[in-house]
């Protein structure tokens, strides 16, 4: 198989990392299990030298860890929060991107979604199971809820993905968490309406620039005084 995408090898990177204890994993791990991942690459993928003496599999690497680093989804590494030397860790802007986009999140249009809004439902939202690592396991139906409730419109700037790219955009938008991943250690009771919120990923970004992060109002007011 030919070497996978960037941004096919970032996400997959996000994904190990969230489902990691402590959302972190040594530089060779990770290596190890992207290549594992994708079992089909050839020796030359592998091994052959492309740039600056890396072989094409490790600059693919490379190039898409800094993307995620960029994106604000894995510490850098002079970070005191990145875990040290050799270890990528995830942030919580990089946990609410993988919650609001691959395996325990789902867009609106699911077949089996409801259809109408659950009023006055709690859902139980942050309980550990155990897979082959531990994972916070989000609730799908939570997402489908809020989303229901306030639409697919950011909440923060009022982006629409679909007036600006069309059908290819409908339904797209990512879902943030008020209550912060990292403060969750239990089970806790999360009401879909009062608890989750429907923003654009350049928003998400910014409320995620700093720890503790950014409410959605000072997010708001960053705009409206841009605007002004």
């Amino acid at each position: 198989m030919a070497v996978p995408s960037q941004h096919l090898v970032a996400d997959e990177i996000l994904i190990l990392l969230y489902n990691c204890p402590n959302g972190r994993m040594h530089c060779n791990d990770v290596y190890e299990a992207l290549a594992s991942k994708f079992s089909e690459l050839t020796i030359e993928d592998l091994e052959k030298p492309y740039q600056k003496a890396k072989s094409k599999w490790t600059s693919t690497v490379q190039y898409s860890r800094l993307q995620c680093t960029n994106n604000g989804y894995i510490y850098r590494a002079n970070d005191s929060r990145s875990g040290g030397t050799g270890y990528w860790t995830i942030t919580d802007s990089g946990k609410d991107y993988v919650s609001s986009n691959f395996s325990t999140a789902s867009f609106i249009t699911e077949a089996e979604e409801p259809e109408d809004i659950i009023q006055n439902q709690k859902y139980l939202e942050g309980s550990v199971k155990q897979i082959t690592v531990n994972a916070y396991e989000r609730s799908k139906v939570a997402r489908r809820t809020c989303l229901q409730y306030y639409g697919v419109t950011c909440y923060v700037c009022s982006f629409d993905f679909a007036a600006t790219y069309g059908k290819v955009g409908e339904e797209f938008i990512h879902v943030h968490h008020i209550k912060s991943l990292s403060e969750i250690g239990a089970e806790y009771e999360l009401d879909p309406v009062a608890d989750l919120r429907p923003i654009c990923p350049n928003c998400h970004a910014i409320v995620h620039r700093r720890e503790p992060a950014y409410t959605i109002d000072e997010v708001k007011a960053f705009i409206s005084r841009q605007r002004s």
